[in-house]
């Protein structure tokens, strides 16, 4: 390229309005110094051009400034063509974004096809249109600062991501170190109102027994709920040992329905298992989630009528029911109830339609059997509670 010439780039390349620093930089590669001329004339005023006349000169320029935002490169030239000096750069992984537009006297589509398949984004046919150059140069510009702004914003959320992941870390290791701390006094409690009650009964004082007997049930109802907490975290740590033996399904039911018989008050319960089907399961992990799902089904249900726990069999899946009548649940509460804290956001919308955690050591516990959980429920119109289990082979 003559001194001449390149004097005229440089004066083109200071007539522009915008702060070099916030142009994008453009290098162009053509052997031609009529092309480079007119190619710099053209884009000069909006961007910041870098020139070479040859591939070897390019891979220079590239090797001291690896900061540009697009390469222009002629197809024919001597020694390095364009195709070979395109794999070139894309073989660099700093220049493997950076958009290659290819220039060229050739409009056949081979040499179209060869410029895409070696990294290219465009093809610009001599002799060039102003506006055609511009276009086209703009258009693959504005679509990497886009690329690179998408690209800044997923960085981003993929750090605040993981900061919010340790912060809920944080969180339930200072619940779950709470919690079990509070373990123990309250076991404690228990112990001295098991005591309370003998006395009381000894001395038969009735009035003092319902003190005891109301203290007594809603300390084993926060020891059912702090229990409920470290299971939880256990069950999603994956650290909730399993004792997988076979079961009868009748005996967890019956098992389950025993166990909270006292508290039933006038509810009432109706078994629907057409036959006995054997499970492979942790038998008391089964037995309390179904005592929580029927639990929750009476109390939340608002109704006098007798909940219904059925089984089926199908293509070796056992299913599990818990039928009530009672108010039923909006659709758009079905996934919630089974969060950890959903609850809380349910409050918030004057709702109640969960028992805490309670249902979500239920879908944990369902979950680490290899089965699933859910329900099916309109308002007014009651709920289904269910979830599935494979059958143990005979």
């Amino acid at each position: 390229m003559s001194q001449a010439v390149a004097q005229r780039m440089a004066v083109k390349q200071g007539n522009n309005n915008q702060p070099d620093e916030k142009r994008e930089n453009i290098l162009i590669v053509d052997d031609s110094p009529e092309n480079l001329n007119v190619l710099n004339a053209i884009l000069s005023e909006r961007y910041k051009i870098s020139v070479a006349n040859s591939g070897d000169r390019a891979l220079e320029i590239l090797g001291k400034r690896p900061e540009f935002d697009m390469f222009l490169l002629d197809i024919m030239m001597p020694d390095m063509d364009g195709i070979t000096l395109c794999k070139e750069i894309k073989a660099k992984s700093e220049f493997l974004d950076v958009p290659v537009i290819f220039i060229s006297g050739l409009s056949g589509i081979d040499d179209k096809k060869s410029a895409f398949e070696a990294g290219g984004v465009d093809y610009i046919v001599k002799p060039f249109e102003k506006e055609e150059v511009l276009l086209r140069v703009d258009n693959h510009l504005r679509l990497r600062r886009l690329q690179q702004e998408l690209k800044n914003t997923n960085a981003e959320l993929e750090r605040n991501y993981r900061r919010l992941r340790e912060l809920e870390e944080l969180r339930d290791n200072l619940i779950n170190m709470i919690v079990h701390d509070m373990r123990s006094p309250l076991t404690g409690v228990l112990s001295m109102f098991e005591i309370l009650k003998m006395e009381c009964e000894r001395l038969g004082n009735p009035d003092i027994m319902d003190y005891i007997k109301s203290g007594y049930s809603a300390a084993s109802s926060l020891l059912e709920m702090i229990n409920s907490l470290l299971d939880v975290a256990r069950l999603e740590e994956g650290k909730f040992p399993l004792n997988i033996q076979n079961y009868s399904v009748s005996d967890i039911i019956n098992g389950a329905v025993s166990s909270i018989a006292a508290s039933l008050s006038n509810s009432e319960i109706i078994q629907d298992i057409p036959e006995d089907f054997r499970i492979k399961c942790d038998g008391e992990i089964i037995r309390r989630v179904l005592i929580n799902i029927i639990t929750n089904s009476i109390k939340h249900s608002g109704s006098k009528n007798p909940v219904k726990v059925s089984v089926r069999r199908e293509e070796g899946i056992i299913t599990f029911s818990v039928i009530d009548d009672g108010v039923g649940i909006p659709k758009e509460y079905h996934s919630k109830i089974f969060e950890k804290f959903g609850q809380v956001q349910i409050r918030q919308e004057k709702k109640k339609y969960s028992t805490g955690l309670g249902l979500t050591f239920c879908k944990l516990a369902v979950e680490a059997h290899g089965g699933t959980i859910g329900v099916e429920s309109e308002p007014g119109k009651g709920s289904r509670f269910y979830f599935r289990l494979p059958e143990s082979p005979e």
